[in-house]
């Protein structure tokens, strides 16, 4: 056996594969993995589905016209004659704009426009659906400080758009003429009815008003009370003279006796009758200048009251005269002599008298307040209905101003000749963007969604990944630089076996080939690794424990020799030992035994023939079934110096997780992994050790277009002697 240095140190060990710190996730570094080695059907996908998405961003949407009509509000209106609130400027002009421009969104000015004959007629869809589409369709904006409000309808169809905008603008004026023509109607009846109210009223206070007057003779209730309360006065003047009271003293129950020239007025103290005829002339006098201020002098009730006053007074003097002329008696057969005068009778005649003149003033009195409160009634109604005619004067003479409102079209709408909204061409590049990054998503989420290895430095990323110590590419021709790259890479893998050998003394080191699934490339691997170490002077034993597969027994056409199954069950070991035709490399088949034998295998029974082939070679290799279905992995795996794990390009990151996890539970020297089937690419832009950068060994040797494949020569390289002699007469290694 040749003895080489090795390495016990764990550190050195783990040289190979230094421990780095975690970076933080490079988004675009994520993507180039998903999609690295598939840029070109990435690229494809993208352009087609980039394409479909531009068709479809471009017949998604229509270019949209815009209609444009234009409404004017006043700030005041002009006037014919009378000022009122519609021609005076108008407060907070800039509110009343922004709320016209708010009712023309309104749903009753969308309805009106909705009914025009001409929106109809351009073939706009009824309501409900052409509701919403007005709606839609209309925006209305008036700038600040402006007097004009822009309506303007977004539609695919030029001809829509404007009988829309139109529509709107009719729709609007037809609602401010409707308001407007209601709200002057509704005035003017309301004023009209205001004043039949006034006039009634102001007929009934005036007949309140003559009937208190009546009451008095339809004098003046002022001049009547001056009047009473001066006749009060001359009663008490008589009540409280002297000469009654003298008269009173000197003839008892006699009047006194008056004087021969005393007025009628002084005589009427002493004569009831001439007292009454006075009174009478004096209601005339106050009627009389009552009615002169509305009467004039040939009116024929002043005629009349000037008659009555005549016939009075010439009726006054004959009294007076017989007072006069009658010696030694006062009116109403009174005498006037001692001897026949009643004093006390005519004391109690003076104070009847007053007492009916008081209750006459007071009842006067209360008539004048009355009669003022009447009379103030009467202008206030007066004045309210003058208010009245005056404003229904001005809506006569305003109708036409007012009916106008103060908004007006200052310009309809016109045909669009140009879109003012085109989207197609950004939808359309969003859509080849959108499709674009839909396919090249598509690819990256297939490659999270199923992940799978397909290079070599992805391995760092899975589940913590155990040192890689070699990378193989995949031989896809008979290119014999191609084989050249292959052979280069096995020994690499011979090499880090080595330097990861841990001392033993002077037994071999045993190797376990294995890997996740069936298919992945250990079995020639583990061929191919058994040459490598028999060409570098080891002696090398190649052991097949795939009870099931049975790869490296068939693939070296060994199933009829006895082997690892014999051996277990009795057979001598040196009988399943076979040479090969490679100098130092021995095979030890499966066995001729067909059974499962991995069934029934004990560590107990695996043991001694493991060792006993330690102490026979340098290098134990031991071609075992899946990790994760195989039987004698886990036992022979525990009696292994180390595990190499094969992951072949395509295997599921879960199934390679699985495996590691395996690998590590068995085996406690040590678990490395070698990446099967690379890209040959994957060799030379990888940044792993493994990699090979050796321009000259890509440069050489020349191509052989009809070489045997890889495996091939593997296979009749390794196969022994008596087998290959009697296949094919004669094996050239």
């Amino acid at each position: 056996m040749v003895s080489e240095p090795t390495y016990s140190d764990p550190r050195d060990a783990g040289a190979l594969a230094p421990v780095q710190e975690e970076a933080p996730v490079n988004p675009v570094l994520l993507v180039h993995r998903a999609l690295r080695g598939r840029y070109v059907p990435a690229a494809v996908c993208a352009v087609v589905f980039g394409i479909i998405g531009a068709i479809v961003g471009w017949s998604i949407t229509q270019p949209l016209f815009a209609s444009q009509g234009w409404i004017r509000a006043f700030p005041r209106q002009p006037r014919v004659l009378y000022e009122t609130e519609e021609n005076k400027m108008l407060p907070m002009f800039d509110a009343f704009v922004r709320s016209q421009a708010d009712l023309m969104r309104s749903r009753r000015v969308i309805d009106l426009a909705l009914n025009e004959p001409a929106l109809r007629e351009a073939g706009w869809p009824p309501a409900p659906e052409g509701v919403q589409q007005l709606i839609d369709a209309l925006e209305v904006s008036a700038a600040r400080g402006s007097e004009l409000i822009n309506v303007t309808v977004m539609h695919t169809n030029p001809q829509k758009a404007q009988a829309a905008a139109n529509a709107v603008l009719t729709a609007f004026m037809r609602y401010q003429e409707e308001q407007e023509s209601l709200s002057a109607t509704d005035r003017e009846r309301r004023l009209r009815e205001n004043q039949q109210l006034l006039s009634a009223e102001l007929r009934t206070i005036r007949e309140s008003i003559l009937r208190a007057s009546e009451q008095f003779g339809g004098g003046d209730p002022d001049m009547l009370l001056r009047a009473r309360s001066e006749q009060l006065a001359r009663i008490d003047s008589m009540l409280s003279d002297p000469r009654l009271a003298m008269s009173s003293d000197a003839a008892p129950g006699g009047a006194p006796v008056p004087d021969a020239e005393l007025s009628p007025e002084e005589l009427a103290r002493f004569d009831q009758r001439l007292a009454g005829l006075l009174t009478q002339r004096q209601n005339i006098d106050l009627e009389i200048q009552s009615k002169s201020m509305r009467l004039g002098d040939s009116h024929r009730d002043m005629r009349a009251l000037r008659e009555r006053r005549d016939s009075l007074s010439a009726t006054i003097d004959r009294r007076v005269d017989e007072l006069r002329a009658a010696p030694g008696r006062v009116g109403d057969g009174v005498a006037l002599d001692a001897a026949n005068a009643d004093p006390a009778a005519t004391l109690q005649h003076y104070q009847s008298m007053r007492n009916r003149l008081t209750a006459e003033i007071r009842d006067l009195a209360r008539a004048r307040m009355e009669i003022r409160s009447l009379r103030d009634r009467e202008e206030e109604t007066e004045t309210r209905l003058a208010d009245t005619n005056k404003a229904l004067e001005v809506i006569r003479v305003e109708d036409e101003i007012i009916r106008g409102g103060r908004v007006r079209i200052q310009q309809r709408a016109a045909t669009p000749l140009q879109p003012a909204k085109d989207r197609r061409m950004a939808l359309a590049a969003g859509g080849f963007i959108g499709g674009s990054g839909a396919a090249v998503g598509l690819f990256v989420l297939a490659s999270f969604v199923q992940r799978r290895l397909r290079y070599a430095d992805e391995l760092q990323s899975v589940n913590e990944m155990l040192p890689l110590i070699g990378v193989v590419p995949e031989a896809r021709s008979d290119d014999a630089e191609e084989a050249q790259l292959i052979t280069i890479a096995l020994h690499h893998i011979r090499n880090n076996l080595l330097l990861m050998r841990q001392r033993n003394g002077s037994r071999g080191t045993v190797y376990l080939i294995t890997s996740a699934v069936q298919g992945e490339g250990k079995t020639t691997l583990g061929i191919a690794l058994s040459a490598s170490f028999a060409q570098a002077g080891y002696s090398t034993t190649l052991v097949d424990c795939d009870f099931v597969g049975r790869g490296m027994t068939r693939e070296l056409s060994l199933d009829d020799r006895p082997g690892l199954a014999d051996v277990l069950s009795g057979t001598p070991a040196d009988q399943g030992l076979h040479p090969s035709h490679i100098d130092g490399l021995k095979l030890m088949p499966a066995g001729q035994n067909k059974d499962n034998y991995a069934l029934r295998m004990t560590i107990e029974e695996i043991r001694p023939v493991i060792d006993d082939l330690r102490r026979k070679s340098d290098i134990v290799i031991v071609d075992t079934g899946p990790i994760l279905g195989s039987l004698e992995v886990g036992l022979l795996a525990q009696i292994s110096d180390a595990v190499v794990l094969v992951s072949a390009r395509g295997t599921g990151v879960r199934l390679v997780n699985a495996a590691v996890d395996n690998a590590r539970r068995y085996c406690k020297s040590g678990v490395s992994m070698v990446f099967n089937r690379a890209h040959h690419h994957d060799l030379t832009t990888s940044a792993s050790y493994c990699s090979v950068h050796s321009r000259n060994e890509d440069e050489q040797p020349a191509r052989q277009r009809k070489a045997a494949t890889d495996r091939g020569r593997l296979v009749r390289c390794l196969a022994p002697a008596e087998s290959a002699s009697q296949d094919n007469g004669t094996h050239t290694p």
